[in-house]
């Protein structure tokens, strides 16, 4: 298949989430991988997590480490499990149809589109297939 022939063929890694139990007791780990820290902790009200982004200074791919603030927070069960790589976040120009492409694919929606704090109040919205396990997709601008 041509890369013109593929659905969803503008998506680009925006970033790579990974659960962890304290940011901050993370931040060595992960600047002697070669990342730095890009932004300050943010705290995502609707998800009950805190979350802060960091950028490789080489290769420049993005992480955001994600805290669970609590026990009713999505991600604490992840956490439970040992936490780690969670989901990978695609960036697209449009999310109502990067949706209905995604469907073409077997992808389920399992958070509706929303303004996320944790993407700069960009458009996201997380989908799962069994295949790819979870995945975010949030709107460039």
């Amino acid at each position: 298949m041509k890369t013109e022939d593929t659905l969803l063929p503008n998506l680009d890694i925006d970033h790579i989430g990974v659960v962890v139990k304290s940011i901050s007791d993370s931040v060595a780990i992960y600047e002697a991988l070669g990342y730095q820290i890009e932004t300050e902790v943010i705290f995502v009200k609707s998800q009950k997590i805190n979350c802060q982004y960091f950028k490789h200074k080489i290769n420049h791919i993005r992480i955001q480490l994600i805290e669970p603030t609590n026990q009713e927070s999505p991600v604490y069960n992840a956490l439970l499990k040992g936490g780690g790589v969670n989901h990978i976040c695609y960036s697209c120009d449009d999310i109502d149809m990067a949706i209905q492409e995604s469907k073409k694919i077997g992808c389920k929606v399992v958070v509706e589109p929303f303004r996320g704090e944790g993407v700069n109040n960009r458009r996201a919205a997380f989908l799962f297939h069994p295949a790819l396990g979870i995945t975010e997709i949030v709107e460039k601008n």
